[in-house]
Formats: C-alpha cells, sequence, structure tokens
C-alpha cells in the first residue's frame, strides 16, 4: 500500500501571503477500513460526503487540489476562505480524523513555499525528510 501524505494550502487575503501545512498518514488503510472501504481509490469516491463536507461547513471551503503519484496517494486541499487564525484548529481536526481511525500520524509540518504544492511526491518526501 502506498503511504498518504495530507496537505492544505491556504491563501491569506488579509496578508496576501501563503501558507501549506502538511502531515503524513503511515497506515492509511486503517483510515479507508474506518469508512467502509478497502484502498484510496474507494475512499476518495465518497471523500467529501464521508469526511470532508463537515470540516468544510465549520471552516471554509475546501478545494480539491491533489495529483496522486505512482509513488504516493495524497489529499490535498486548498482554500482562501479559511481565516489565519483557524488554520490551526481545522490542521488539527484533519489530523484527529486520521488518529480516530487508529491510523500512525506524523505532527503537523509546514511545508517551505520552495517545495511544489503541485507535487504531491515532493511534500511527501519533504515531511518524511524531516520527521
Amino acid at each position: 500500500m502506498k503511504p498518504l501524505v495530507f496537505y492544505f494550502n491556504f491563501s491569506i487575503e488579509e496578508t496576501e501571503t501563503e501558507k501549506t501545512l502538511g502531515f503524513i498518514v503511515e497506515n492509511p488503510k486503517l483510515f479507508y477500513i474506518s469508512l467502509g472501504y478497502s484502498n484510496y481509490k474507494q475512499t476518495m469516491g465518497c471523500f467529501y460526503e464521508d469526511v470532508a463536507e463537515e470540516l468544510e461547513s465549520e471552516y471554509g471551503v475546501h478545494d480539491w487540489s491533489s495529483a496522486p503519484s505512482k509513488e504516493v496517494d495524497a489529499i490535498g486541499y486548498t482554500t482562501y476562505e479559511v481565516l489565519e487564525e483557524y488554520i490551526p484548529d481545522l490542521m488539527s481536526a484533519w489530523r484527529q480524523k486520521f488518529l480516530d481511525a487508529g491510523c500512525n500520524v506524523t505532527e503537523i509540518i509546514n511545508i517551505p513555499l520552495s517545495i511544489s504544492v503541485k507535487q504531491d511526491k515532493d511534500i511527501y518526501d519533504y515531511i518524511k525528510s524531516i520527521k
């Protein structure tokens, strides 16, 4: 099973800056099983209704921005609607979803702007290199 990286790119309108945060889910199969699926592809088919909708309605729009590679699966979002002061709470809530399923999850890592948010594998490699 491929590893899973979760990341979120925030465009902060008040300061006209960007921030990307992410973490690695080391045993994602437990998450998929907790939702009644067996793999990434099946889970992503109903992911919005099963997981994302709740957090999106609480914090603001989540626009899908992931392009999984052959090496890693990814759940990546971008938004301009989440207020900066709520970013830590939103990321912690996402992380908790995986922990509640019994997954091993790294700490939330700040991804430098020099790492491309268009390449899921680059984000995964960066987090893996510093964890």
